[in-house]
């Protein structure tokens, strides 16, 4: 019989949560010609055909950036309107005082707004680019990935270290030490006179790395920490391998940075920039300013089936959820008929995507089991006002309000339970509130009415008419385990959490993490129920000044209400939790915040990272401690 592979023993523990600290940021000044420098290379690059990315150096990109100039006016009218819409976050209140378990710190998103506004109101800011950092690092504080802005002139330059480091054990349970890349590959191959990393900057590796993680949109810190490496399974989602520590978004703090090894060797890696413009026009910050933040800019196991799902939007085709149903049918009928009795689902890199594919592949595995999904948005006065002034409005009445039904989902008729049993009939039994954690929450409602949404193009099993296939669960709860390595996120979140509170005897395991013999969690991405972006605030606004019974709620809504038209300043785009969700029984702690560790965890071994599928082979020896077999990649429709 094949060997069983250990897995790290997990027991869950309390943990204190304590606030981040601020951060002032305080850039060099010597920016007077940086901008025009960069037109230069890229004009040399053009008279001499260059057809790569262009790569400047880092500093020079940064002094550019810093040289765009700042409206203190402007700046803080932005704030004060930006503000409205970070409101709807609906984990706000929580996260000012999270519950004990949390394993991220407390943050105050609208008091650093409020900062931020005081800021710039005393100009204190010398350029936009220090403005958009400072309001981006703050929303990154919140560790969701639900909740994020690009703000002008944040999406100029994109900074590269132009080194990759990946953590590995030698056996997937001692602790992992830090290679580059290039050391991995060598000591892979026998080369033992190669050297883990030992401090970046001075710091020893794993603090610095950390810091470095802490800016991750993931609310878990082990699957922060995993983001930070190269990983090549990153690419079936044409996404870069090289891992958050090679890139970066934001200024990385030097323009050079030191890597000590254990045998006393160093390396000094510059930190470099690439720039999303395919052609660079700009001679000053000035110009650099007006073109983006005020104008618009022109994806030996014989039994065991694996099924790898790296996203529940590989793609952004019409038929996409409907072909993603299809090919899970299919994949499920291949594995029955191969007697395979046991199921690998592989969530690894999974971001989420169109929720009702995760409520459909649910339906797929326990067709017996009704879906249960219970959230709260927030209860301010700009979702009361919508609500009241779209309260009479039904969907089958006329098109107009079908449509405004449709599009904002806020008429009482487009609410029910979480079990999906009642439809509420007026406002107030929707909107409350509810006090929870020092706010103001709704009522526990259903993020959506399954049966009014769940239809061929979009479907879910057993709801809104579609067909229920199978009719028995294809595999037992014992018999499927789940892999993660911490990034699931959003639809990724819905599925998982289905599966394992319905069904608590699937095990599950999870890979990589920072280097500490403690427990990991399987879901380390954000876990609301919805997230939504500017525009869809925005035409919510519309409705509810279209369709407000009065002269006095249209002016009141027009004082209070996001409006995207009054910020002065280009944002590309924005996001915020719009629902937060809840696990039956426990509808007072959103789960974003509910601690849960993987029954197993492995740490990555070399061979994990140069052939992912050695992944699957590992996970099934550790909990089943069997053999290998056959498997199938859903998203590549095979």
């Amino acid at each position: 019989m094949a060997s069983k592979l250990p897995c790290l023993l997990v027991l869950a523990v309390g943990l204190s949560v304590t606030a981040a600290p601020s951060r002032t940021m305080h850039p060099s000044r010597d920016q007077t010609e940086a901008c025009l420098q960069i037109k230069a290379q890229y004009d040399q690059a053009t008279r001499l055909n260059v057809t790569d990315s262009i790569i400047v150096d880092g500093e020079l990109a940064h002094q550019c950036l810093l040289s765009m100039p700042f409206d203190s006016h402007n700046g803080t009218l932005f704030v004060q309107e930006f503000r409205k819409f970070i409101e709807w976050q609906s984990t706000l209140d929580v996260l000012k005082d999270p519950p004990s378990g949390y394993l991220s710190p407390a943050v105050d998103i609208l008091g650093g707004l409020d900062r931020i506004q005081a800021q710039a109101a005393q100009g204190a800011y010398s350029s936009q680019y220090e403005f958009d950092s400072n309001i981006t690092s703050l929303l990154s504080s919140a560790n969701d990935g639900h909740l994020w802005a690009t703000l002008c002139s944040t999406s100029i330059f994109t900074f590269t270290l132009g080194l990759e480091l990946v953590s590995i054990s030698t056996d997937g349970i001692k602790l992992p030490q830090i290679y580059t890349v290039g050391d991995a590959d060598l000591l892979d191959q026998g080369v033992h006179t190669v050297s883990p990393v030992v401090t970046i900057n001075g710091q020893p590796a794993v603090d610095a790395l950390n810091d470095i993680a802490s800016s991750q949109t993931y609310q878990d810190p082990d699957a922060r920490y995993n983001q930070l490496f190269y990983d090549p399974p990153r690419e079936i989602l044409q996404q870069s391998s090289i891992g958050a520590f090679a890139t970066r978004s934001l200024w990385p703090g030097r323009a050079h940075h030191k890597i000590q090894f254990a045998n006393g060797t160093t390396l000094q890696q510059r930190t470099m920039a690439s720039s999303s413009f395919p052609n660079f026009n700009y001679t000053t910050g000035q110009a650099l300013l007006e073109a983006t933040c005020y104008y618009l800019p022109d994806s030996d196991l014989q039994d065991i089936a694996i099924l790898f799902i790296p996203s529940f939007l590989p793609d952004k085709t019409p038929t996409q959820p409907t072909d993603f149903a299809n090919n899970a049918t299919t994949f499920i009928q291949s594995a029955l008929r191969a007697n395979k009795t046991k199921l690998i689902i592989d969530l690894s890199l999974n971001g989420g995507g169109y929720v009702n594919s995760g409520y459909d592949l649910f339906r797929l595995f326990f067709p017996d089991e009704p879906i249960y999904a219970a959230s709260r948005f927030r209860a301010i006065e700009q979702a009361d006002l919508a609500g009241q002034a779209l309260a009479s409005l039904q969907a089958d009445q006329n098109n107009t309000e079908t449509d405004a039904c449709s599009t904002t989902n806020w008429c009482v008729s487009s609410w029910v339970t979480p079990n999906q049993t009642y439809h509420y009939t007026s406002w107030t039994e929707i909107f409350g509130p509810e006090e929870q954690f020092h706010g103001n929450m709704s009522t526990l409602v259903a993020p959506q009415d399954m049966d009014s949404s769940s239809d061929l193009t979009n479907p879910i099993r057993g709801y809104g008419g579609i067909e229920q296939v199978p009719t028995t669960a294809p595999f037992r709860a014992e018999d499927i385990l789940i892999i993660t390595d911490g990034s699931c996120t959003s639809t990724c979140t819905i599925f998982l959490s289905l599966m394992t509170t319905s069904h608590p005897n699937i095990k599950t395991l999870v890979y990589g993490g920072r280097p500490t013999q403690t427990p990991m969690q399987t879901i380390g991405g954000s876990r609301g129920n919805q997230d939504v972006e500017i525009n869809y605030i925005d035409t919510l606004r519309d409705a509810a000044m279209q369709y407000a019974p009065s002269e006095k709620m249209r002016d009141r809504l027009d004082e209070v209400f996001f409006d995207s038209k009054k910020l002065p300043f280009y944002v590309q785009s924005a996001a915020v939790n719009f629902k937060s969700a809840y696990r039956r029984d426990e509808g007072e702690v959103p789960l974003q915040f509910v601690y849960e560790a993987a029954g197993c965890r492995r740490f990555w071994t070399w061979e994990n990272v140069v052939n992912p599928g050695s992944r699957w082979v590992d996970a099934a020896r550790a909990v089943w401690g069997l053999g290998w077999g056959w498997g199938d990649v859903l998203n590549e429709g095979e």
